[in-house]
């Protein structure tokens, strides 16, 4: 059997399995505030997570977390340089993006698979166990609560939210018309600034339209955003390729387009 999971399906199934497997093995980068509700491993199980310092003072994984595992006598060992997610759950493994965390959990757009194929869970407890090690004791893992900060995210929904999000793609209507004296002075004060921000010159180029009047475009677009210009010329319509907006003035927007 193999599946795919999507962000929603992850989480509650990774915790269903926890809850009744014997013995689990995991290995996954970050153990975050609360991970341990997450994924509630039974005594015997085995945990590898990244408990490096910079991982707990930066608040990615939690030592508190770690310690109340680690005395319902769960092995768990610390492996600096882990990036991977892979969860092992008795004859089935999950092997896909996402950290024990909350933010994985409710905003973060995660993936996995599901699989009971025999060899490919055999690899998995394979590759688990070759990052045992560095046991983490109780000891060690009370000194790594004294340098643990709570995790600052900020910019994040009031409710989760798990659904894709994307920079805003602004359709822009134009017309062409001479510019004026104005129009070229600001010009040139921004089309510098602009080029300064091509790191590549030979995959992108400059691409800019004079914009005025009393709406709110000016001020709502960002450095970031993409914009689709519809230049209307005589009884036609030209429509450009997305462009990124590298620079904002109260006038001029100038964008970079891809070659």
């Amino acid at each position: 059997m193999i599946r795919f999971l999507t962000a929603k399906e992850i989480w509650p199934r990774i915790t269903e399995l926890a809850k009744k497997t014997k013995k689990a093995h995991v290995a996954v980068a970050y153990f975050g505030q609360d991970a341990r509700q997450l994924l509630p491993l039974r005594s015997g199980s085995v945990l590898v997570v990244d408990c490096h310092p910079k991982s707990v003072k930066g608040g990615r994984t939690c030592p508190h977390d770690l310690l109340a595992l680690i005395k319902k006598k769960v092995e768990v060992h610390s492996c600096s340089n882990l990036h991977a997610k892979v969860f092992v759950f008795g004859n089935r493994a999950i092997i896909g993006s996402a950290n024990a965390s909350k933010l994985s959990r409710n905003y973060l757009l995660e993936a996995a698979v599901e699989t009971t194929d025999k060899e490919t869970v055999a690899e998995c407890l394979k590759f688990i166990n070759s990052l045992r090690g560095d046991q983490i004791s109780p000891k060690y893992a009370k000194r790594r609560c004294k340098i643990w900060n709570p995790p600052k995210i900020a910019g994040l929904p009031t409710k989760p939210d798990q659904s894709p999000r994307f920079h805003p793609l602004w359709v822009v209507p134009l017309v062409l018309k001479e510019w004026d004296e104005v129009d070229d002075r600001q010009d040139a004060q921004a089309e510098p600034v602009a080029q300064k921000k091509l790191k590549d010159r030979k995959r992108f180029l400059l691409d800019k339209f004079h914009w005025h009047g009393g709406d709110k475009l000016g001020a709502t677009v960002k450095v970031g955003h993409q914009l689709l210009q519809v230049l209307e010329e005589g009884n036609s319509q030209w429509v450009s390729p997305p462009s990124r907006c590298s620079v904002e003035t109260p006038v001029v927007a100038e964008a970079s387009n891809w070659a």
